[in-house]
């Protein structure tokens, strides 16, 4: 992908260059208790002697965590949880921010639970060594969250919560691009693809970023002509005997999942079960083993958008691949955004350690360096981050499970769509 560069603006509003955050870690494969500062624990002030060029004192560095380790969300909260680790200790192994520089990680299980997650926040944002957090996988987490780092101007690196106003405060920031501009990618192959006159478009009501999402896909397709019946489900749902009866009823010429990988699988498989052969299509939740086997033979031809591709020739995704191998052949796409959302701070981090000096490294030093961060090269892609904290590419992925559930590119046209 080209590297795309783009303008954002610092909190006095005035124009910043993006974010990019390198924090280093001393994480390996628990998380260690807190430690450090609002910069270093080690130096008189909260952020301890800086060096120049980038360089910070040594010590320990604390950010916190509010994961999704257990819940319903726990398929996903789990492995970001794994490549955020990783990325943290792949910067503090390489010294990338200075000699004896450690990153220490504070989690908080919030289950996907919106109180639980306050809390968390609460917490962490109590603590005046954290300098800034990590989260969310889900979006309705993410949007009980956001007031709270946006009053107490927290800077917050979202792993893989959808939720399009997230990054409209002043505190968050997310190197995942919108599912909207997955759709704008994929829905013209389609059309062009299958010439749909009708559609169903899945929607799960109980998750604002993915409902949301699904309302701006909906209205995409009617803008073009097509006519379009929305499906409501939960994303604790389990038997999607329901939903499938709702859709074969309609019989559409093209389905559109606009669902958490937990229940797209299942929905997917019922579809296929029940006789529908017609063309499908998924979210970007696809792309992970876990969905495949969950939907078996059924995920084979679904194709999705996405900006994470194991196969890629991009050198920073052919590093990931290999050093997170571990966390699934291949890893994830959920490990991937965290690993992404972590990068982000590490080198918003560094960013700040070159705009403070000889000063104090605290929240706002950070927030300062995260907006000065034009580019960042990760497995998600080649990211500029645009003037509400929000990260794209230049063009995502279109990928489709083949039989022995490895993913390859699906072509944009009929034929390439591979059958179940």
């Amino acid at each position: 992908m080209n590297e795309l560069r783009a303008t954002s603006r610092g909190r006095d509003n005035t124009p910043a260059r993006h974010r990019r955050a390198l924090l280093t870690v001393g994480v390996v494969a628990a998380l260690v208790t807190a430690v450090a500062g609002c910069g270093a624990d080690g130096g008189d002030s909260a952020g301890g002697e800086q060096v120049s060029g980038g360089k910070l004192a040594a010590g320990t560095y604390t950010f916190g965590y509010v994961t999704e380790e257990t819940g319903t969300l726990a398929f996903a909260g789990k492995p970001a949880l794994s490549g955020a680790q990783l990325a943290f200790k792949q910067a503090s192994d390489s010294g990338e921010l200075g000699e004896g520089v450690k990153l220490e990680l504070l989690t908080e299980d919030s289950a996907g639970d919106q109180a639980k997650a306050i809390a968390a926040v609460d917490r962490l944002v109590a603590n005046q060594k954290v300098l800034g957090l990590l989260c969310c996988t889900s979006s309705t987490v993410t949007g009980a969250i956001m007031p709270i780092v946006d009053r107490r101007e927290v800077p917050t690196s979202i792993t893989s919560a959808v939720l399009p106003s997230a990054t409209h405060g002043a505190a968050m920031y997310r190197v995942k691009p919108q599912l909207a501009d997955f759709y704008s990618a994929i829905l013209p192959p389609a059309q062009s693809a299958f010439a749909p006159k009708t559609a169903v478009v899945t929607r799960t009501t109980d998750n604002d970023g993915m409902a949301q999402t699904a309302d701006g896909l909906t209205e995409k397709l009617k803008q073009s002509g097509v006519t379009v019946t929305v499906v409501d489900l939960l994303s604790t749902d389990k038997d999607m005997s329901g939903l499938a009866t709702q859709i074969i009823q309609v019989n559409p010429d093209v389905v559109f999942h606009a669902e958490l990988a937990s229940t797209m699988a299942l929905s997917i498989r019922e579809l296929v079960d029940r006789g529908y052969t017609k063309p499908q299509f998924g979210t970007d939740a696809m792309g992970s083993q876990a969905t495949f086997e969950a939907a078996g033979p059924a995920a084979v031809g679904v194709p999705f958008p996405i900006t994470y591709f194991p196969d890629s020739d991009d050198q920073a995704t052919k590093d990931f691949v290999a050093a997170a191998a571990s966390l699934g052949s291949p890893p994830p796409v959920f490990a991937a955004e965290g690993y992404s959302a972590a990068r982000l701070l590490i080198e918003g981090l560094k960013k700040a350690a070159e705009q403070v000096g000889d000063g104090d490294l605290d929240r706002k030093a950070l927030a300062a360096g995260l907006d000065a961060v034009e580019t960042l090269t990760v497995p998600l892609g080649t990211i500029t981050l645009n003037d509400q904290h929000q990260g794209a590419v230049e063009k995502p992925f279109l990928l489709q499970f083949d039989p022995a559930g490895k993913l390859v590119e699906w072509d944009g046209t009929a034929a390439g769509r591979l059958k179940p």
